[in-house]
């Protein structure tokens, strides 16, 4: 976690017990129905809101769930929520800071104004009905490499776009869709302290290595970094 925003849950906590009221519980694992033979995604995907508990990823990418997730709202000054009869636009509180975050940096981009944000978690985490296997602890965020002119859509057109494909020859190269607009938006992701990784395709993680001067080859600068929050970026 990021130290300020570390700071900032602690004093707000102070704050509470100074007014008298008790700190959100911490999410515990109960052993009470161990003979539950229901399907986790099929809980996990009908729940429609977060558990009142502190801000907690729990387990695994691939299998895990969040406690105390917040949700991103469906449209901001600078992004949109997509897909959203999928009520998957939950995170972490830090997750979806980052998001935001990055949205006004891409709304500083020539011809853009904001981004659209895909998948991130279901309200509790936990495995989904469809699609991704990760995603389950509120830390995952879809970025879409489509460029958001647009910050109007309705819920309808939500729905049916998709993001733009940037690939070329299977992925090993970027495509005439790719820009130096994109290239900022994914070195801004890759350089924030939050971001723990982020996937894309192998010609954008080209197009954004750093040339080494002797060889001509790269050295890949948007892959890995230190933080919490991993993205995907959609293209």
């Amino acid at each position: 976690m990021i130290r300020p925003l570390a700071a900032a849950l602690l004093g707000l906590g102070l704050l509470a017990a100074c007014e008298g009221e008790p700190p959100a519980p911490r999410a515990v694992v109960s052993t009470h129905n161990t003979n539950d033979t229901r399907v986790a995604k099929q809980l996990f995907g009908h729940v429609p809101t977060a558990s009142a508990q502190r801000p907690e990823s729990i387990g695994f990418y691939s299998k895990g769930c969040q406690a105390g997730g917040a949700q991103l709202a469906e449209t901001g000054p600078t992004w949109q929520a997509m897909r959203l009869s999928r009520n998957r636009n939950w995170a972490q509180p830090e997750a979806i800071d980052f998001i935001q975050d990055l949205s006004r940096k891409a709304a500083a981009l020539p011809g853009w104004n904001g981004i659209y944000v895909g998948d991130m978690s279901q309200p509790r985490g936990g495995p989904m009905l469809t699609g991704h296997a990760s995603h389950q602890t509120g830390i995952d965020a879809d970025i879409w490499l489509r460029r958001a002119d647009r910050l109007d859509l309705s819920v309808a057109e939500r729905e049916a776009i998709s993001s733009t494909d940037m690939q070329a020859r299977g992925g090993a190269y970027t495509n005439a869709n790719w820009t130096p607009e994109h290239m900022a938006l994914v070195k801004a992701a890759a350089s924030d302290p939050r971001t723990a990784r982020i996937f894309i395709f192998p010609g954008a993680r080209w197009r954004c290595a750093t040339p080494r001067p002797a060889t001509g080859r790269g050295s890949t600068r948007c892959g890995r970094g230190t933080g919490t929050t991993r993205i995907s970026t959609c293209g």
